[in-house]
């Protein structure tokens, strides 16, 4: 009987789990708001820096690609373009 290691990503989201468990989800909620807005101010930071040092357009190239980077694995895992495309 062979055991897996568990990947670093999944050790961390299980650390995460178990320290979270006890808090009401009204605050585990905010504290992912709270995560996304850090993260948010830390992008457009790094993004202002970017733009100091490289063409504008280039930059902007840059932010879209890897937004565009990480919805695709959402896009991808949803089957098909259609599930995202707007309806009237």
């Amino acid at each position: 009987m062979t055991t897996r290691k568990a990947r670093p990503w999944q050790r961390a989201h299980d650390a995460i789990q178990r320290r979270t468990a006890h808090l009401p989800p009204t605050t585990r909620g905010l504290m992912w708001s709270a995560l996304a807005g850090l993260i948010f101010s830390v992008l457009n930071a790094l993004m202002r820096a970017l733009a100091l040092h490289m063409d504008p357009f280039q930059a902007q190239f840059l932010r879209y690609l890897f937004g565009l980077l990480v919805l695709l694995p959402l896009v991808a895992r949803s089957g098909s373009l259609r599930a995202w495309w707007p309806t009237s």
